[in-house]
C-alpha cells in the first residue's frame, strides 16, 4: 500500500510538473501533502534527482508539503476534538 501511495503521487507530482511547470508541481504538492507529506517529499525528491528541480525548488516543496500536512491535521484535530486537542496535535 504504502509503495502504490509513493509511486502514485511521484507519478502526479511529476506529471503536473512536466504539463503545467511549476505552478502545477506547487498545486500537486499540496493536494498530496494534505494526505501525506512523506509522499510529496518523496515525489519531490525524485523530481531533484532527476535533475527536474533545482535544490531552491526542492527546499520550497519540502517546506510546503510539511506546513500544508500540520495544517490539515490540525484542523481535523480541531473539528474532531475541539481547540484544546488542535493545539496539542499542532505544536
Amino acid at each position: 500500500v504504502l509503495a502504490a501511495i509513493l509511486g502514485s503521487t511521484s507519478l502526479g507530482v511529476g506529471l503536473a510538473q512536466s504539463t503545467l511547470g511549476a505552478g502545477g508541481r506547487t498545486a500537486a504538492t499540496v493536494l498530496a501533502a494534505l494526505a501525506d507529506a512523506h509522499a510529496a517529499v518523496a515525489a519531490l525528491a525524485s523530481l531533484a534527482e532527476r535533475g527536474s528541480i533545482g535544490a531552491p525548488a526542492l527546499a520550497d516543496g519540502v517546506l510546503l508539503a510539511i506546513a500544508t500536512n500540520a495544517l490539515s491535521r490540525t484542523v481535523i484535530a480541531f473539528a474532531v476534538g475541539g481547540p484544546a486537542f488542535a493545539a496539542r496535535v499542532g505544536s
